[in-house]
């Protein structure tokens, strides 16, 4: 049995979620000077 694609997705669009949260703080780190 495989496992469900929908938690795969789920997953997945966290992953990419906390990516683009990380390069969001550490963009705004970097332009906060």
């Amino acid at each position: 049995m495989s496992p469900r694609p929908v938690s795969s997705i789920y997953l997945y669009v966290l992953q990419l979620r906390i990516k683009t949260l990380h390069l969001k703080s550490s963009f705004t780190q970097k332009h906060s000077y």
